[in-house]
C-alpha cells in the first residue's frame, strides 16, 4: 500500500499564498489536520504523510515508503511527465501537472512551481488543412505558423478578412485542433493533454450567445454552474461570480437583465464569463469590432487592465489598428495563413515590410520619379528634434517632403517621413542620417 494519494482539490477551496517555488516535504500528520495546497490534496485513508510547507528550513522525511499519485475522477485530469494518469507511483525527478500548475517530486519532496504570470503559449509548424470547396484540393488556412506568447504578455493576431486569425485562435482552443505541428501550454502539448488546462482557458467569442431575459448575476451563475468543478459549493459559485463582476467593473448592475445593457456593458459580461473560471489565458475574438470607437477604447482599457492585474496571458484576434496601437506589447500579421512578420507594434508600424505597408494602408503610392526619395523613421526620442531642419541647416540643401506620419504607441511617439532628394546630395544626406543614428531606407520610384 502506498504511504499517501496526492489527489487534485476541487476548484475554489482554500489554499496557502506560496512562493516562486516552495518545497514540501513528507510528515507524519493527524488525519484531521488536512491540507490543500495549491490544488494537491493529501487523503487519508490510512495513517500517511501530509504534505507541510516550512518555507525556511526542509529535512528529508523518515520511514517514508513509496508514493502513489492518485486522480481521483478530477475533470480535467492529472498528468506525469506529460502523461495523463489514474494512478502511478512517483518516481524521482517526476514531473506533477494539475490544470495551470506544476509540481516536481526528487528526493522525497514535492516542489510547487507556482505561476507568478500567465502562462506561455508555443505554435510550433501548426497548418489547419481543410477541404477547398471550390477546387475539391487540400487548402492550408493555417500555413506552418510557429509563434511564442510569452507569460502575461498581451499579443495581437492582425489581419484581413479570410487571413487565417479566427481559425489560428481555434486551434490555440483546441475546439479544432491543428491538422499538424503542436499547440503547446508551458511546453506541454495540448493536443493530448488538453483537459489539463481546460480551467485555465477563458475564451471571448466573436459574438457571444446571452439570454436577454436572465439577469447579470443569472448570466454568470449558469455559466458558472458548468464551467466549474461539480462539487463547488454556492459560496464558491457565488464568489467567483462576483469575483468575475468586479473584475469588469460592472458593480451595481448584477440585477440588470441583460437585454437593458449597452453594448459596450454586454461585451463586459461576456469578458466576465470568461473569467468566471480564474483562467491564466484569455483569449478575445474580434472582441471590439462591434463597438463605436469610444466604447472600443474603454473595452481595450478593460482588457489592459485584466492583463496588468490579474497577470493573465491575453491573445487578441482582430483587424482594427486602435487594438494594435493601444495596448499589445507584441503584434503578429498573418496573410492567406502565413505569419509574415512578428514584434513590438511600433517597429512594425514605423518600419513595415510591403505586406504590413498594404494592410495598415501606409504603402506609398506616388512618388517623385525624379530625384532619390528617402524615408527616415523617428522613435520617441527623435520624433521632436527638429531633425529636419538641422538637416537642411547644415547641409545647405533644399529638398521635397513627399509624406509623412506620426503614431503613439501607449504614450512612445514613433513616426516616418518621406523626402525627396537630388542624385547629388543623396550620399551626403543618407550619412548625415547615419552619423546622427536615425533610420532610413531609399524608396523604389514607382
Amino acid at each position: 500500500m502506498p504511504d499517501a494519494y496526492f489527489v487534485p482539490a476541487r476548484r475554489g477551496a482554500p489554499g496557502v499564498q506560496l512562493g516562486a517555488v516552495t518545497a514540501y516535504i513528507l510528515r507524519r500528520q493527524r488525519k484531521d489536520d488536512l491540507p490543500l495546497l495549491a490544488g494537491l490534496q493529501v487523503d487519508f485513508r490510512k495513517p500517511a504523510q501530509r504534505l507541510g510547507h516550512p518555507p525556511a528550513r526542509h529535512r528529508r522525511a523518515r520511514g517514508v515508503g513509496h508514493i502513489e499519485l492518485h486522480d481521483l475522477g478530477s475533470t480535467n485530469g492529472t498528468y506525469l511527465d506529460g502523461v495523463r494518469v489514474s494512478r502511478a507511483v512517483l518516481r524521482n525527478g517526476a514531473v506533477i501537472n494539475v490544470p495551470a500548475q506544476v509540481f516536481a517530486f526528487t528526493g522525497g519532496m514535492l516542489h510547487y512551481h507556482a505561476h507568478q504570470s500567465g502562462i506561455s503559449i508555443q505554435l510550433v509548424n501548426v497548418y489547419k488543412t481543410v477541404k477547398n470547396a471550390n477546387t475539391g484540393k487540400p487548402l492550408n488556412i493555417v500555413d506552418g505558423t510557429s509563434f511564442q506568447v510569452e507569460p502575461n504578455s498581451f499579443v495581437v493576431l492582425v489581419g484581413g478578412s479570410g487571413t487565417g486569425k479566427s481559425s489560428l485562435l481555434t486551434c490555440i482552443t483546441g475546439t479544432a485542433p491543428c491538422t499538424a505541428g503542436s499547440v503547446k501550454f508551458d511546453g506541454l502539448d495540448t493536443r493530448s493533454n488538453r483537459n489539463a488546462f481546460e480551467a485555465a482557458l477563458g475564451y471571448v467569442p466573436q459574438k457571444d450567445i446571452m439570454h436577454d431575459s436572465l439577469t447579470v448575476e443569472q448570466s454568470l451563475t449558469y455559466t458558472a454552474k458548468l464551467r466549474i468543478a461539480h462539487d463547488a459549493t454556492r459560496a464558491e459559485i457565488a464568489a467567483a461570480v462576483a469575483h468575475a463582476i468586479e473584475a469588469v467593473d460592472l458593480q451595481g448592475r448584477e440585477k440588470t437583465f441583460i437585454s437593458k445593457l449597452s453594448g459596450g456593458q454586454k461585451q463586459r459580461v461576456a469578458i466576465a464569463r470568461a473569467l468566471v473560471l480564474n483562467p491564466k489565458i484569455l483569449l478575445c475574438d474580434e472582441a471590439t469590432s462591434a463597438l463605436d470607437p469610444q466604447i472600443t477604447k474603454g473595452i481595450l482599457a478593460l482588457l489592459l487592465k485584466i492583463n496588468k492585474e490579474l497577470g493573465i496571458t491575453i491573445v487578441v484576434v482582430t483587424h482594427q489598428m486602435e487594438v494594435v496601437k493601444e495596448i499589445c506589447n507584441k503584434v503578429a500579421f498573418l496573410k492567406h495563413g502565413k505569419m509574415i512578420a512578428t514584434g513590438k507594434p511600433e517597429e512594425l508600424f514605423v518600419a513595415p515590410n510591403k505586406d504590413v505597408q498594404e494592410f495598415v494602408g501606409d504603402s506609398v503610392e506616388f512618388l517623385p520619379k525624379d530625384g532619390v526619395n528617402v524615408r527616415l523613421f523617428f522613435n520617441d526620442e527623435t520624433a521632436s528634434d527638429s531633425a529636419i531642419t538641422h538637416l537642411a541647416h547644415e547641409l545647405g540643401i533644399n529638398f521635397g517632403i513627399c509624406q509623412g506620419k506620426l503614431e503613439n504607441f501607449r504614450g512612445t511617439i514613433m513616426g516616418s517621413l518621406v523626402i525627396n532628394v537630388t542624385e547629388a546630395d543623396r550620399e551626403r544626406v543618407t550619412a548625415w542620417l547615419t552619423d546622427r543614428g536615425i533610420l532610413w531606407e531609399v524608396l523604389e520610384n514607382v
